[in-house]
């Protein structure tokens, strides 16, 4: 599938008669229920540090990926309405990051 491609849109986005994500050997024939397929793998664009809200994009050190966007830490912590705090955010990553590998 191509870098911007839904894997989990079952569209037929290449012509080819199959749903994309499921035809690409870029997917690695594995159905992508939630994210993108970036590098072969299917990731969560949402919390990824190393692509953050696309494929490719990677959030700077000391950032984290907070709803596909790269926020300091700092901002992450004090983001409105999310008073559960920075620990909370990296467990919350790295649980969404082992999801994905499964």
């Amino acid at each position: 599938c191509s870098q911007e491609t839904w894997c989990n849109d079952n569209v037929d986005n290449d012509g080819d008669g199959q749903p994309d994500c499921f035809d690409s050997p870029d997917c690695q024939g594995q159905p992508c229920l939630f994210g993108h397929c970036c590098s072969g793998s299917c990731i969560s664009t949402d919390t990824s540090i190393t692509h953050c809200g696309s494929c490719g994009n990677a959030c700077p050190p000391g950032n984290v990926c907070f709803s596909g966007e790269c926020v300091t830490t700092s901002f992450a912590a004090a983001a409105p309405g999310f008073e559960i705090g920075m620990h909370a955010i990296l467990v919350a990553s790295l649980l969404a990051v082992l999801f994905f590998m499964i």
